[in-house]
Formats: C-alpha cells, sequence, structure tokens
C-alpha cells in the first residue's frame, strides 16, 4: 500500500517556517497520494521555492541493476 498524507498548512505558515519568499495559495488536501502534484520546498542553487511536482510512485523491482548477463 502507497503512503498519503494531508496538507492544511496556512499560506502565511508555508512562508514562515520554510523560509520562502512566497508561495501560491495552496487549498487544504486531506488525502494527497501518489500521481497527483503536490506542494514541494526546494532550493536548486538559488532561494528556496515552492512548487508543485508530480509524486510518481515506483512499484518494488523496477529499478533492477542490470547484471551484466545475456
Amino acid at each position: 500500500m502507497c503512503g498519503r498524507f494531508a496538507f492544511y498548512s496556512p499560506h502565511e505558515a508555508v512562508i514562515r517556517l520554510f523560509g520562502v519568499a512566497a508561495a501560491p495559495e495552496i487549498e487544504p488536501r486531506w488525502n494527497i497520494a501518489p500521481t497527483q502534484f503536490v506542494a514541494t520546498v526546494r532550493e536548486a542553487g538559488g532561494p528556496r521555492e515552492v512548487a508543485m511536482l508530480y509524486w510518481a510512485s515506483c512499484r518494488r523491482g523496477r529499478r533492477r541493476r542490470r547484471s551484466g548477463r545475456a
């Protein structure tokens, strides 16, 4: 079974808690699951930002290393 979580923080709390300059207004969601877009705080070589990213779930065994055998 995949994990699920909730996001219900007020806009001002997100800005203060994560130290971002701005954040989009995000509706409270009580059942966020894989295959949905999720508000994410990221810092990629610049200031922190809130971005909506796609949460993908990989099934076990899909990321097997190639053994080199034919």
